[in-house]
């Protein structure tokens, strides 16, 4: 194996030894000398391979957004229909706080620091932002189909990334009483529904203000 792919893999484990010590301690609690005695390595050799903490923490937060990335799209991109793309995601982005919560505690982490740390910042906004994207380009697949509107998309992607996230956060704060299952089935089913039943487009019409009947013009001008 050569010295390359060694390092590779060294820097990926102390990545995953940085994630325990962030979920188990917090973002700010541990020292690089947790790191290395997490690792049972001498800390000088953390840094040969992350310059400083920071360094060592923006990679924790990249290599976090990495794997659920990637799972989303290897379950999305090969269907064909706009319907089975949107369902699969949604069951997709269910299976993290079902499987893998140790992701939203690190995302809530970084959270935290969006305000003290630019770099951070930058690799969250990028995140949200490829999200969106990611989610509007399967929108885009809906409206060549004939499926929903351009219209009826607006607004789509940033309420479903904050009904997802929001119910994920509900649950690390109150396992015993929040009801995981009955949310995230609701959530789904709430954007099915509005997806196959989109608005009308005469909707605005039928709410306007029902014409008055030239009787009605009559009984008011005899008041």
């Amino acid at each position: 194996m050569s010295k390359n792919i060694l390092e590779e893999i060294r820097k990926e484990q102390v990545i995953n030894a940085t994630k325990k010590l962030i979920i188990d301690k917090g973002y700010s609690n541990f020292s690089m000398k947790d790191v290395a005695a997490e690792m049972d390595m001498s800390t000088g050799l953390i840094y040969h391979y992350f310059e400083n903490k920071d360094d060592l923490l923006v990679q924790v937060l990249k290599h976090s957004f990495r794997e659920p990335q990637r799972r989303a799209m290897d379950s999305v991109e090969p269907l064909p229909d706009f319907l089975d793309k949107i369902s699969t995601y949604i069951e997709s982005m269910n299976e993290v706080p079902r499987n893998d919560p140790e992701f939203y505690i690190i995302l809530l982490n970084y959270l935290g620091q969006v305000l003290y740390a630019p770099d951070i910042e930058q690799i969250l906004k990028k995140f949200f932002r490829n999200l969106r994207n990611f989610i509007e380009q399967m929108f885009r697949s809906g409206q060549s189909q004939g499926v929903i509107s351009g219209e009826h998309c607006d607004g789509l992607p940033e309420l479903m990334i904050a009904a997802s996230m929001g119910i994920s956060f509900q649950y690390l704060v109150d396992p015993e009483g929040f009801q995981l299952e009955k949310a995230l089935g609701r959530y789904k089913d709430v954007v099915m529904h509005y997806l196959k039943n989109p608005p009308q487009k005469d909707h605005k019409d039928r709410m306007a203000t029902p014409a008055v009947h030239p009787d009605q013009h009559i009984l008011i001008e005899s008041n």
